[in-house]
């Protein structure tokens, strides 16, 4: 979990719901299937980089809900 662009945590909120449902409220963004970090302009990168590590691999999960992308993966 990392400060979002509000620098609020509660904006950068990962769940992982079941087995099938990776939500996001905020901060992931995803690329060429792989979880991408927002801009430094907004971001704490390396905790954020350091954050998706986490993260299981995105192939884990039917659907990817993001808050700026909307559904990334299903």
């Amino acid at each position: 979990m990392t400060p979002s662009e509000t620098g609020a945590l509660n904006d950068s909120v990962w769940c992982i719901i079941g087995n099938d449902y990776l939500a996001s409220v905020d901060n992931l963004i995803m690329k060429d299937g792989k979880y991408e970090h927002f801009v430094e302009k907004f971001m704490n990168t390396l905790q954020q980089i350091e954050s998706l590590k986490s993260l299981p691999d995105p192939s884990t999960f039917k659907y990817i809900l993001t808050g700026h992308y909307g559904v990334a993966k299903q």
